[in-house]
């Protein structure tokens, strides 16, 4: 039968964990764990393309197998799965082998399901981009752009916005000028010269291991060291929106964690989940005034990097 209504949570051992999205916790309906990675190296970044209904993975670089299934010993690997429930157990099945990407650290993918794109955002070396729409010979490259026309900033998110179609990415600078690059998403390696990008945020205190971002709606949301970072976003500008970062609250490092990292969007809850990489937790904002959602973060997988929610249900 199909996997229904999940939240996937990917952690630092390489574990692919699901979560329930009433509660957050573990599931307790089926197996959460659903890959066995040996020897078990962390998992970068994860994508749910709700066109196909795959998930697109990246990480376990040198060699590493899951569930019979090999990584390139070359590098780091981008991988697409779909699972299957049977009964009380998740089956994953690859829709495409693994794949050498462009960089060794690639850590930050969002998939466009419309266009049957994923965009990848490596902190060395750029971006680029990939058709999702091969399943049996394998991904293939549409395009790449290193350091992605800002110099020595590396590329540290990204996001898709498919009714503007725009491509964000955050790039963070050796001397703390973080900036965030808005790219066409038609042409992804033209970077556009909109009102408000680039520009420095020295404030955000973007941070190569903390860096994520989410567009919701009209509006773009970053996570940093300090907590979640909103912008308001149109095909031709971007501005941040007063109050952040958010929560707000005197007790926000307690409400969202010291250490945020991945985000997703809940939209059957209307919520924002943000993984809480030293609290083993995810937490979760209200996604138009991003106030702390009573009795979160919740207890899950260890040091959670990357999360992600799919809407279907069985």
């Amino acid at each position: 039968m199909p996997v229904p209504q999940q939240i996937y949570c990917c952690d630092r051992y390489g574990r692919l964990e699901i979560l329930d999205p009433a509660s957050l916790a573990l599931s307790t309906v089926a197996a959460p764990n659903i890959l066995a990675p040996s020897p078990g190296p962390a998992l970068f970044a994860l994508g749910y393309d709700t066109a196909k209904d795959n998930i697109y993975m990246t990480g376990l670089p040198d060699g590493t197998s899951f569930s019979g299934i090999a990584g390139d010993p070359t590098g780091s690997n981008l991988y697409a799965l779909r699972l299957v429930l049977n009964g009380a157990t998740y089956t994953p099945t690859e829709v495409a082998p693994p794949t050498r990407m462009v960089g060794p650290r690639p850590e930050w993918l969002v998939v466009d399901p419309t266009g049957g794109r994923l965009f990848v955002a490596d902190a060395q070396q750029g971006l680029s981009v990939w058709n999702t729409t091969a399943t049996v010979t394998g991904f293939t490259q549409l395009g790449s752009n290193y350091r992605p026309g800002l110099g020595a900033l590396q590329a540290q998110g990204v996001a898709f916005s498919s009714a503007l179609n725009r491509i964000y990415v955050c790039c963070q600078s050796a001397t703390g000028a973080d900036q965030i690059a808005v790219y066409d998403g038609t042409n992804s390696a033209s970077m556009l010269q909109i009102a408000g990008s680039p520009f420095a945020f020295p404030s955000l205190a973007l941070n190569s291991s903390r860096t994520s971002m989410l567009v919701v709606g009209s509006r773009l949301v970053v996570t940093t060291a300090a907590g979640v970072v909103a912008f308001n976003i149109t095909a031709t500008t971007i501005a941040l929106v007063a109050g952040s970062p958010f929560p707000t609250s005197a007790t926000a490092a307690t409400q969202l964690g010291a250490d945020p990292r991945g985000l997703a969007f809940d939209s059957i809850n209307n919520r924002i989940l943000v993984c809480n990489f030293g609290q083993n937790s995810v937490a979760a904002l209200n996604s138009t005034s991003y106030a702390h959602m009573a009795s979160s973060p919740f207890p899950t997988a260890q040091s959670p990097k990357s999360v992600i929610f799919n809407p279907t249900t069985a």
